[in-house]
């Protein structure tokens, strides 16, 4: 690639996670990277998410490409000082249909050390949960903070040689070409990192692909309680948590749990509701 005559192996469009991701790997294997953005700074998903990095509850080929995730971002936290805390998350069952869930993942992960039993007590000195049945632990998942994380891998790169360009808007793109609002630039090749955008910027493809977008919306609220306010230690999911992951939707327990759930609370199946505090 060096000899290409391109200044750049890889352009990465999209500075958020996913970007910089790609970004760090390419630096990695020595490749020359140039990141762009359209905003001033890191903004969007990236940002407005709530940083709970859940690498234990998937499954099959997402399972392989999650324990590697965990390994990655452990060494940006070594490089960048990321405040990685890994003392991982907890599912808590409130009712014996999501226990019945949460025996079933158990027992096909008894060899899986990721994946520990919980007891009620042990739910409610973790989590602050009143009336939980049960629960497990989920060892592996991760936390960070956004608004720490994205701005310090992002200066760890730079200081690595990777090249920012923010207030640029990919506009196009062609064979060892990305056109911008701020000129073109020469890459070997180029990746898109720009979440739904990908339906302006490559329109012919995104409908090939019937890509359709969606809405991610997070709440932030402050639970009291007898004038306390309940400040989860570890990430903690619910039964609507259950009926996301690959590991636990496909359960044979699962559908009894979904089925009581959606006749529960219809908005929240129509609204496809992952209840969890972190």
């Amino acid at each position: 690639m060096a000899g290409s005559g391109a200044p750049y192996d890889l352009t990465v469009v999209g500075a958020g996670i996913v970007g910089l991701g790609a970004a760090a790997a390419a630096v990695e294997c020595g490749l020359r990277v140039v990141v762009i953005d359209a905003a001033a700074e890191p903004r969007g998903a990236s940002i407005r998410n709530f940083g709970h990095l859940g690498f234990t509850l998937q499954s099959g080929f997402a399972r392989q490409l999650a324990q590697r995730s965990r390994a990655r971002w452990r060494q940006l936290d070594a490089q960048a000082g990321l405040d990685l805390r890994t003392d991982g998350a907890v599912v808590v069952a409130r009712a014996e249909d999501e226990l019945s869930v949460l025996r079933e993942l158990a027992a096909a992960h008894d060899d899986d050390a990721a994946i520990v039993p919980l007891g009620a007590e042990d739910v409610a000195g973790r989590t602050g949960t009143c009336g939980a049945l049960g629960g497990v632990w989920l060892r592996e998942d991760c936390q960070v903070s956004p608004r720490i994380a994205a701005p310090r891998i992002r200066y760890s790169l730079a200081a690595q040689g990777v090249d920012f360009r923010y207030r640029t808007t990919a506009l196009g793109a062609e064979s060892g070409l990305l056109h911008t609002s701020r000129g073109d630039i020469p890459a070997v090749r180029t990746v898109f990192a720009v979440n739904q955008d990908i339906d302006r910027l490559c329109p012919e493809l995104a409908e090939q692909r019937a890509v359709r977008r969606c809405g991610l919306d997070m709440l932030r609220v402050r639970i009291r309680r007898g004038g306390h306010t309940l400040a989860p230690v570890v990430p903690t999911l619910t039964g609507w948590s259950l009926l996301r992951y690959s590991a636990t939707a496909v359960l044979p327990a699962t559908e009894a749990l979904r089925q009581r759930l959606h006749a529960q609370d219809p908005p929240m199946a129509t609204w496809d509701v992952n209840l969890m505090c972190t």
